[in-house]
Formats: structure tokens, sequence, C-alpha cells
């Protein structure tokens, strides 16, 4: 978070404020919406109340003061701007309570929060604080809820500003129907914080006592609130599970999230379908959907995937438009499904304008067919195998189809695909995957090949005066060396020749082998062009090599101007591969269960120190620094040291992969890097070698004696790494994935608040009795302590007697209400010895193997392949080998 950089805009408070002043109030005549705030006698009053305590270097001093004024200058404006009839913003400051809906396990807790609710919800906040000068008013509400985020740190030192970026990236990751978010710091001075996805701006630093900035502040988050994307809205019914509403072909979705992008950027935000709503359903019966949808969140499959990110606007197509083109005469087996596609709200960066148009961004919305789990959740060797030959023949299929996919990564390469479809007549196109080859006549492929995002249409790269022709897109850890470093590396050395001599001989020996016809019968003349070619081209790297050759160059180095090709795509799938085989743990052939891997050794060991190396190599790695992947890959035979003792028969795989990939293939390709005209390899070479390598190992794994075991893997977690040698990092995708099934905050998916277990005989109990399960209904985030309810009782009766009295006769009933329908946030008091998070009679154990609970669940298991692999509180499968002990 802190590697943000914020704009810092001089304008920003004077900007807002100037538009505010063009604003009429609706409720004061001849008078504008910033001067009728500023002259309202509650702001004033609260103003006065700051001032008598900013210069405090206590922050609970502060929380009351700054909330007041904040909830007095929202009533001031919602009710000038005709907004009381519906949802209006109200602050709080519940400083000691994490903020529910976590499933990120961000485990924040912000100062100042506010979010939509009643006027009579506001009334009840502005009463308690008036009414108790030294107490904060501590009202909590989920990340689903909150408008905006504050932090509140008089005593840092100049400079510094705590968490409140944190907080303003968690925020917007958490709310995909706002544009933009805002926050603030109040330290020894007040910043206030917008962020979209172009960005993140700020404001200079002014007095904590300025009232233009609070009102600016207050201001963009009505503004943020009113323009959000209505079609997507959080639900308080659904007791059991982080719960969204997405609303479209005149049905309403409802989601589950699991997976959230990086802040600023593309901000992928992903979430499993749960089920759909009919109109039928009315506010009463919201109870008992909320229950069916509990138990299809825990009994049954995902019925598809909603995907809304933001696009770069400076791109030609969409996802959907290269998925359109993609699946035009037919479905392309392996490619992942649309059935949708919206497009909505555009925003740009704080610093752009009409003259100096910098980034901007527009939010897509797919809702997807298809399916599929992290490539950690590969059972066997042989499994990884087919999922990575069928990955590389859909990228080849979809090449062939005019589109370069550019972005190959763990994230977007997934196993155990389902395709959805329902009443949809159009059909997959033929293709031999990886089970049909090996003998399935019905078999479909193993992968799903996932985020055209940054796609291209390769006629388009050909094009010299194309934008995006020499633009190296990738995910830093699996991206093409040639692309990730802006140096030449040097990329030829001697074993390399015998090694793709050794290769081609194998190519050759095996053409009439049952699995090679099957693979390439449909290729014939591809098939016996690449083979020619690839001899040519050994030829040429032996006269190459020999001093005596008129041919002779001593070092050949990597090409840095080269565009992205069809081969940097193939060369992400060998550190796919290389990455998930290093951190792979291997079961024991006799294992009856998931295996749980052990704690890594606390004395010295050779092996965890080069697990550790690589580990730091892949997922430190940034383009623009080639360095530390390199020994891996350019001809030091490094692989065979990172895998575990059961896998070392998967080197040779890997190197014979590595050598093919160390020909300096810029001299011989055709393409966009052939200015000379002399290439004669075609771009696809790689997908070629590299599926007839994966169909050799396949050959000796299927022997009567297998020659290479077909290694069990754990899906229960990686190898473990020292957390003293490694910290965890976020996964280089550009996403994150859950941390949870929704049923807690943060790692605690099975455990009380106060870490007492939860009660398995009772929920066992009411499982058994389904009526009653289903029936209770239990808010998902009751957040009062027991002295906010005696409060916030009394303060509910002030201000609800109050409606009908005069202050309502300021606002204009006839007036537009632009909040839109939302439903206002409820209280709930805090009942002891009970769960807020416990299910209705169902929990993440109990979970249906196929169901939208297990299926997050592996996106949250996957997460342990890039920290140090230590499992979470109550991520040990309740089948789990018993030999296997966790720290």
């Amino acid at each position: 978070m802190s590697r943000i950089k914020p704009f810092v805009d001089i304008n920003y408070i004077g900007n807002v404020e100037s538009d505010l002043r063009k604003i009429q109030s609706r409720t004061k005549a001849n008078t504008t919406l910033w001067d009728a705030v500023t002259a309202e006698h509650a702001v004033v009053a609260a103003l006065q109340r700051l001032q008598g305590k900013k210069d405090s270097t206590n922050e609970r001093d502060l929380y009351n003061p700054i909330a007041l004024l904040c909830n007095a200058i929202s009533l001031a404006y919602a009710t000038h701007m005709g907004l009381l009839r519906g949802n209006v913003i109200v602050f709080s400051s519940p400083h000691n309570t994490v903020t529910r809906g976590d499933f990120l396990g961000s485990q924040a807790k912000s100062d100042i929060i506010s979010f939509p609710g009643s006027k009579a919800e506001l009334l009840a906040a502005i009463r308690v604080l008036q009414a108790k000068p030294q107490s904060p008013y501590t009202f909590a509400q989920p990340w689903q809820l909150l408008s905006s985020a504050g932090e509140v740190k008089p005593r840092l030192r100049d400079g510094g500003l705590g968490q409140v970026k944190s907080y303003t990236v968690r925020l917007k990751q958490y709310l995909p129907d706002h544009s933009e978010v805002h926050a603030f710091h109040a330290g020894r001075k007040l910043l206030l914080y917008s962020l979209n996805p172009c960005g993140m701006w700020q404001s200079e630093a002014g007095d904590l006592d300025n009232l233009a900035a609070w009102i600016v502040h207050v201001a963009l988050i009505y503004r943020s609130f009113l323009g959000r994307d209505k079609s997507l809205q959080p639900s308080l019914s659904q007791g059991e599970f982080i719960r969204w509403d997405y609303s479209f072909d005149g049905s309403k979705h409802v989601l589950a999230p699991f997976y959230v992008g990086a802040v600023p950027g593309r901000m992928t935000w992903a979430a499993f379908e749960v089920g759909v709503q009919s109109d039928e359903e009315s506010e009463e019966d919201d109870a008992a959907s909320a229950s069916l949808y509990a138990h299809a969140y825990f009994q049954r499959p995902p019925l598809g995937l909603v995907k809304v990110a933001w696009q770069d606007v400076k791109r030609p197509h969409s996802e959907a438009d290269l998925l359109q083109k993609a699946h035009a005469e037919g479905w392309i087996p392996g490619l992942v499904r649309h059935r949708s596609a919206f497009s909505g709200v555009q925003v740009a960066a704080h610093d752009s304008t009409p003259a100096n148009p910098t980034l901007q961004r527009k939010q897509h919305t797919l809702q997807l067919e298809s399916i599929g789990q992290p490539i950690s959740m590969c059972t066997d060797y042989l499994h990884l195998l087919e999922v990575i030959y069928d990955g590389i023949e859909t990228h080849l299929h979809l090449f062939e189809r005019g589109i370069l996919h550019r972005d190959i990564s763990w994230a977007n390469v997934l196993c155990n695909p389902r395709h959805l479809s329902a009443g949809n007549d159009k059909e997959s196109i033929e293709r031999p995957c990886i089970l049909r080859i090996l003998g399935n006549p019905q078999g479909e492929p193993r992968v799903l090949l996932t985020d055209l995002d940054h796609a291209a249409l390769w006629n388009d790269l050909l094009k010299s005066d194309h934008p995006r022709r020499n633009e190296k897109t990738g995910t830093p850890s699996w991206i093409s060396h040639e692309l990730a470093s802006p140096t030449a590396v040097p990329r030829s050395y001697p074993p390399v020749l015998t090694r793709t001599h050794a290769i081609f001989k194998r190519f050759k020996d095996n053409e009439t082998h049952p699995y090679f016809s099957a693979a390439f019968s449909s290729h014939r003349d591809e098939d016996v062009s690449f083979l020619a070619n690839f001899e040519r081209v050994l030829e040429l790297e032996v006269a190459r090599h020999d001093f005596k050759s008129p041919h002779y160059l001593e070092t050949v180095h990597t090409y840095p101007a080269t565009a992205h090709l069809p081969r940097h795509d193939c060369e992400s799938f060998y550190w796919i591969l290389l990455y998930h085989l290093a951190r792979a743990f291997a079961q024991a052939p006799n294992a009856k269960s998931v295996s749980i891997p052990p704690p890594p050794p606390i004395s010295k060991d050779t092996a965890q120190d080069q697990l550790e190396a690589i580990a730091t190599a892949m997922l430190d790695h940034r383009i623009g620094v080639e360095n530390g992947r390199v020994p891996y890959l350019l001809g030091f035979d490094l692989q065979a040291q990172v895998l575990d003792v059961p896998l070392q028969h998967c080197a040779p795989l890997l190197q014979a992969m590595a050598a093919y990939l160390c020909i300096p293939w810029h001299l011989y390709e055709k393409g966009p890097n052939d200015t000379n005209g002399r290439g004669f390899v075609e771009l696809n070479h790689v997908h070629h070698a590299f599926r007839r390598l994966i169909l050799l190992e396949i050959i000796e794994i299927k022997k009567e004696q297998p020659t290479v075991p077909n290694v069990r893997f754990s899906t229960a977690g990686p190898r473990r790494l020292r957390p003293e040698v490694f910290k965890d990092r976020e996964k280089k995708t550009p996403s994150q994935s859950a941390r949870g099934s929704g049923m807690s905050g943060g790692k605690r998916s099975r455990t009380h608040e106060d870490g007492a277990p939860e009660d398995l005989e009772n929920l066992k109990r009411l499982k058994t009795n389904e009526a009653r399960a289903l029936g209770t209904g239990k808010p998902r985030f009751p957040s009062l302590s027991e002295e906010e309810s005696v409060v916030d009782e009394d303060a509910v009766s002030v201000a609800e007697s109050e409606e009908d009295s005069a202050e309502d006769d300021s606002v204009d009933e006839d007036a537009e209400d632009e909040s839109g329908t939302y439903e206002p946030p409820r209280r709930y008091k805090k009942k002891k010895d009970v769960d807020p998070f416990v299910a209705a009679g169902l929990t993440a154990a109990e979970a249906a193997e196929d169901s939208v609970c297990s299926w997050i669940k592996a996106f949250e298991r996957d997460e342990l392949w890039f920290t140090t692999g230590v499992p979470y509180s109550g991520d040990v499968p309740e089948d789990s080998d018993s030999e296997s002990v966790l720290e």
C-alpha cells in the first residue's frame, strides 16, 4: 500500500468548493449550497467543539468532535440537497472493532467510518455525540456498507500517515459498486484522499479545523454514493456468507465474492453465482430466501461467475469483444465462455484534462458461464501435465483465431473446468485435447484459460503504427525473461546444443507413437514443417558455435526490442510448471487422505535453502529487473535442486523445456521481429515443442513399468518456507484470493471472536432439522457493545420522535430523491454466547465437496502458495492424514 504515490492536487478543496457554490439550496432561497451548509448552527457548533480539541495528542479526544462535525455537515448537506427522504451518510468511530465482511483478511480497524443510513439514524448519531462529548459513537458496519474511512493519529511524527492509504485501498476493493472512494488522515494536519481505478490523489495538508476541507470530504462521499453502480447491492439479509446482489436482464443474481485485484489498476472483482432471485420474492421473504441461498452456498456448486474489471479505454477491444470473436464459430475448448457483458461508467486519473488526457478506465462487467479451480488443486503429476498441455493447446487455438493472450499466469490457467451453459445450441469445436489423445473419446480439456483483459488482435499488433505494437504485458512472476529485461541477456550456451539435439531425436523417434498421431493428425503438414525447421535451426546453431564457420557468433543475447510473441506466452507456462513442481508437496503413495505439509527444518538445510531461493526469485521478480529467475532458465540446470526428493524425476522435462527456450529464436522466426525477411520458423513452434515434450513425459508415466512415477500432490498446501527467511508476499497476479469463505473476518474461519471453538454439536443438531436450520436467519453484522445498545435505543427513540417535528418542514418533499433504492443498515443487539458468524446450521467444514463454499476455499488454500505456506486455522481438511501435525 505504501508504494502508491498519491497525486497532490493543490486545488483538491477549491475545485469542489467551486462546484458547490454553483448549486442552489433546495430549502433556502437565494442561497448557494456551500453558504447554506457553512451557516448551519449545528455545523458551527460542531466546529467549535473540534477547535477546542484540535491540539490534543490523544486521538480519543478527537473521535467525538470529528464524527459530530461530519454528521452535522452530512445533515446540512442532505437537507439542502433534498436527500432526507432517501439515504443519508452517517459517521461513527468504531475504533476498537475489526471491520466485518473482511474476506481479504486485512483485520483493519478504521478510526472513523461512514455508511448510508436513514435520517433517524443520522439524528440518533448526532444526539449521542452531543449528549456525551467525551465519548465516541462506536456503531460499526461491514466493509460492504461503508462509504468512507478515516484515521485519527495526532501523535504521528511529521509526514507519517499511519494506515490511511491501506484503509482507502481496502475500501475500494470491498466496494465494487463505487467508482471512487474517499478517506482522510487527521494528524497534526488534515489530509483528504480519493482513490479510483486510475490512481490516488490527495489534498494539501491543512489545519484540522479547516471547515472547507470537512465539507468537501462529506460532499465527495455523497457524490460517490449517489453515483454508485445501483445494479450491484450488498445484502445484509444473508447471515452465512458475504453477499452481493447483481441485477440485470430482469433478474437478481446472488453472488459470493472471492477475488479482488490490485488498486489502482484493473481491480478485477470476481464472485461466484449462488442463485437467482425471482421477481416474486418480496421483502417479507428475505429470511426464507436467505436460508435457501445459505443452503445453496454450502451444498450446491456455483451457477456461474461475475467479473467486474476496469479496462484502459485506450484498448481498442474489451474482453467481451475478444471472447465474442474467439467463440464466433463455436466454443473453443478450454477457453472461458461468457454469457453476457455490460459496460459501465468511465473514470480518469485526477490529473487528466481534456487538453492533457492521462489514464482513463471504463468499467466492464462479464457474466461467465465457465468456472475453474486454481492449478494448486491438481492432484498428481499427470493431472498437472494434462492441464499445462491443454493450456498450451488452447493458447494456440486462440492464436489461430487471431488473438494473442499476452498474460499467461498462475491465476489465468485453471484446472477442473466446468462449463455451465444451458439452452445454448453453440457447439464446441473439435480439437484433440489431452484426454482424447490418451484414449478417452468423450474427454474434455483439463484446463480453463481465462482473462483476456490484456489480449490483443494479432493483426493489429502487426501494424507498424499500432499504439500497442511494442507493448509488453504480463504478470511479473510469470512474464517471459526477454520481455521483462530492459537490457540484453546472454542466452546461448554450448550444453544447449547437446540437449536440443537429443530433444530432436526423441521427437523423430516417436513420430509414429499413437499419442503423437492423435495429437497432430489434423496438422500433419504443420508437423512436418516444424521438425524440418527445428533440424535446420540446429544446423545453424552448430555453425554459429564453430569459430571456423562464417556464421560464428560467440555470444548471442536476447532481443529487448522484441514485440510480444506467442513464444513469450509459452515461456510463462514453463515458469508456472517450474514453480508448481518446486512448491508441490509429494504425498506418500499409500496415504489414505490429504497430507499436510510438515513445518520447514529449523537447522541448516541445503534443500530448504534452494526452495526458498526460487520462491524469492519468482515472487520478488519485477519487470525491468531480470536477474533472479535467469539461472533457472538459461542453461544453468538448477531445476533439479529446487525439487523435492520424490519429484526429482521431473527435472529432465524442465531442463528440456528450458534448453529449447535457450535457442536465440529471434534469429530464425518469422513475424514482426524479422525485419530482413530471413525468418523461416513459424511463430507457433514453441507450442509444438512443448506439447511434444509433455507427451513424451506422459508416455513414460503410462508405461506398464513407468520410468517416471505419477507422484500424488497434497492439495492442502505447498512445501512450507521458514518465516524468518521468507516473508509473506501478496500473490503476483493482478489479484488476491479470498482468505475465507465468508464465515468470519480474517483468518479465523472456524473460531469465535474470543477464540472459543464453535458449538459443533449444536450446529449438527440444527442441521438435522432443516426447517429450523433454514429459518434461523441470524444477522451477519451485529457490532454494538452492550453499552452502545443502551445508548442507541434512547437515541433512536429520540430521533424517531422528532421525525415529525419542525425540522422536517425544511425538506422539499417534492424533490426527487437521487439516492436510489438502498436498504438502510439495521442495528442489532449483541447477544451473549452467540457467535454472529455461525451459519444457519451449516459450517464450512460441513460444506459439500462440490459447493460454492468449497470452491472459494480452494482459492483460499491457493493463497498459501504465495506465502510461507502455513495453513490458517480451520483450513486443515477433515480427512487429512492423521500423522501430519501442524505447529
